[in-house]
């Protein structure tokens, strides 16, 4: 861009040398490629953009003609010829439609004001290097290729402005279609601050929300996990939690390992099994009519015992903390709660709480705070509060009534043979008999205890492997490699990130079967870029408080008014 000190030199008595260099604009994929047509004291020249990067603009024969402006108003159609050694250019363009419609940006400046770096000595011994001092910047597009062969292409460079069949503006409009990239730049699902105000309920009776569910990414941290939109929904709108959809408790397992790692049980371990020494109703509440935040007295039916100071979480997300000064005791009638009310709630709005079991036997493991323990026929116990390794009742959420001596599995040691490979917090391991244990602790090379929940007993000497199994929910991180900037100092544009691609595993698989391949077993959460798609994931699952992001849904249709 023009300067004072750029104008001041067009008249200078003594006259300097034009610095000619040229910018190839291939797409946010791939980025900007820079060429020179020469050298500089035998190094390519070094150029700072307007943010004060240093890009290099690497040697390759070029010859630039018409760029002159006519005073007749046409505008100029440049011809740009540049070298081809070896077929190199050939190659690379055969690949991209030869250029046509790329941006390629010519940048003049003298070379006094060149960086530093660009002289011996890293040294300008002519003037004080501003990269700004320079020519506007000629901008044109890749109109046709006129020539090619082993030697040089030569390429014809039209003004933006004349380019055919160009409407302005540019985006296209569909109807009851979204043109964004999902989980990109428009649609932003997973990446707004309101994001933890979504909530799914799984079929299990686990409840959770974005932090929860990536709870296991990063654990150190206090907002946890690499994207905080949930997987909902496949390229149909088929949901995943739903039950008239896959019906799959989702389990977040990171980022996809392709490799398994091998376990060896050391010595028989029998699957540890919890047993309740009463009927137990499920763990819901359910309000008779409505209320507002702040209540203080709101009527229920609960038909389980409450201790006092126990939290009911409902379905829209309100909480009621009760404050009874007693416990209540569980009813088939209507009766007052007294505590607080944090949001609003509709009639018959039903809500979980955390109720006491007793059981026949003393676990033998001490348990921790959301801790799951499995009864039959797919039965949830949440516990809400740890548990001793002698405990005689448990306190947490039951997803269905079960009845007296109904047995359960939980959380309990396996010794094995030394690991040889770390294993992350929520993998299954499957073992020959078929028995799973899901590991509820991460464990690490040369440990030779694991700790998780067992299905089944385990031999000695039996061999398991790290499988993934239906519900199971990873990323793929997707990062373009610009393989043209390797081993170069200057690794501006050497990645290009893109949304990261999640899966839902939906049929137990070995993880050597690629998720991107192998839809037998794995379903991408994709958006089915309709208004459905938007709905699934800003209404049936959350109360955005920021609604859809702006610009969304960009899509039209006819209206009778």
């Amino acid at each position: 861009m023009s300067s004072q000190q750029h104008n001041a030199s067009l008249l200078d008595l003594e006259p300097d040398t034009i610095i000619e260099l040229y910018e190839l604009d291939l797409g946010e994929e791939q980025g900007i490629y820079r060429f020179h047509p020469g050298k500089n004291n035998l190094k390519d020249i070094l150029l700072r953009d307007d943010f004060g990067v240093l890009h290099t603009y690497y040697s390759l024969p070029i010859e630039a003609t018409d760029f002159d402006i006519k005073g007749d108003g046409t505008l100029p159609r440049p011809k740009l010829i540049m070298a081809n050694p070896q077929g190199l250019l050939s190659d690379a363009i055969k690949r991209r439609g030869d250029l046509i419609g790329n941006t390629i940006v010519r940048k003049r400046i003298f070379l006094k004001f060149l960086d530093h770096e660009n002289f011996p000595n890293d040294l300008n011994p002519f003037a004080i290097p501003d990269p700004e001092a320079r020519f506007d910047d000629d901008i044109f597009k890749v109109n046709r290729k006129t020539q090619e062969n082993k030697f040089y292409i030569e390429f014809e460079l039209a003004s933006p402005l004349e380019l055919e069949d160009i409407n302005v503006p540019a985006r296209v409009m569909l109807a009851d279609y979204c043109p964004w990239q999902y989980r990109g730049q428009g649609c932003l699902y997973g990446k707004r601050t309101d994001f933890n105000n979504q909530f799914l309920n799984f079929p299990n009776g686990t409840f959770k929300n974005p932090q929860s569910f990536f709870a296991n990414e990063n654990e150190s941290e206090s907002l946890n996990g690499p994207n905080l939109g949930i997987p909902i929904a496949d390229e149909n709108n088929k949901l995943f939690v739903d039950p008239k959809g896959y019906n799959l408790n989702l389990t977040w397992q990171s980022d996809y390992v392709s490799s398994a790692v091998s376990v060896t049980a050391d010595g028989i371990v029998e699957k540890l099994n919890i047993v309740t020494n009463s009927a137990n109703n499920k763990s819901i509440v359910e309000v008779t009519t409505a209320y507002t935040s702040g209540a203080t007295t709101i009527n229920v039916i609960a038909k389980v015992d409450i201790v006092d100071g126990k939290v009911i979480t409902f379905n829209n997300g309100a909480t009621f903390t009760l404050n009874n000064s007693g416990d209540v005791t569980g009813s088939d009638s209507a009766q007052d709660i007294v505590g607080v009310l944090n949001g609003d709630i509709s009639e018959n709005t039903q809500g979980t709480v955390a109720q006491t079991i007793a059981l026949s036997n003393a676990v033998d493991v001490a348990l921790s705070s959301g801790d799951i323990i499995t009864f039959n026929d797919n039965v949830y116990f949440t516990l809400d509060e740890a548990a001793l390794s002698s405990a005689e009742s448990l306190s947490g959420i039951l997803t269905e009534s079960i009845p007296s001596g109904s047995s359960g599995q939980g959380i309990q040691p396996v010794a094995i043979d030394a690991l040889t490979d770390d294993i992350k917090k929520s993998r299954y391991i499957v073992f020959s008999s078929g028995a799973t244990l899901q590991l509820t602790t991460s464990a690490s090379i040369g440990d030779t205890t694991l700790y998780g929940i067992l299905s089944g007993d385990l031999a000695d000497d039996e061999v398991g492997a790290t499988k993934y199994l239906p519900g199971d929910t990873i990323r793929i991180v997707s990062q373009i490699i610009n393989l043209s900037k390797f081993g170069i100092s200057n690794q501006d544009d050497v990645t290009v990130n893109k949304p990261d691609l999640f899966f839902v595993c939906i049929k137990e698989v070995t993880p050597d079967k690629d998720p991107r391949y192998e839809r037998e077993y794995w379903v991408a959460d994709q958006c089915a870029k309709n208004l459905n798609a938007c709905k699934c994931r800003y209404l049936a699952y959350g109360a955005y408080k920021n609604g859809l992001p702006f610009g969304g849904f960009p899509a039209t249709q006819r209206y009778d008014f």
